[in-house]
């Protein structure tokens, strides 16, 4: 059982395809969730410009609150999506 379940928190872990801002918020919306949270990780000073301005739309456009969370600072990692 992960930390989520562990705390009564229903978490939806969905593998999609798409422009990343546009499917997180669209899914978002459809699911009418009550936060988004996302992982960012250090990289390349061009990989992490785009990650920028993709969790920067998501944070812009939500209609629910977003948390972003470093990854190297996380202490317990969810567990991966299962593939479909």
């Amino acid at each position: 059982m992960n930390l989520a379940q562990a705390a009564g928190v229903r978490v939806t872990c969905v593998v999609d395809e798409g422009v990343q801002a546009h499917t997180i918020l669209k899914n978002a919306e459809k699911w009418k969730a009550h936060i988004i949270v996302l992982t960012t990780r250090q990289r390349g000073r061009f990989a992490r410009l785009f990650r920028r301005r993709t969790v920067d739309q998501i944070v812009r456009e939500a209609n629910c609150p977003v948390m972003v969370l470093q990854k190297n600072k996380i202490t317990a990692a969810p567990k991966p999506c299962p593939a479909k």
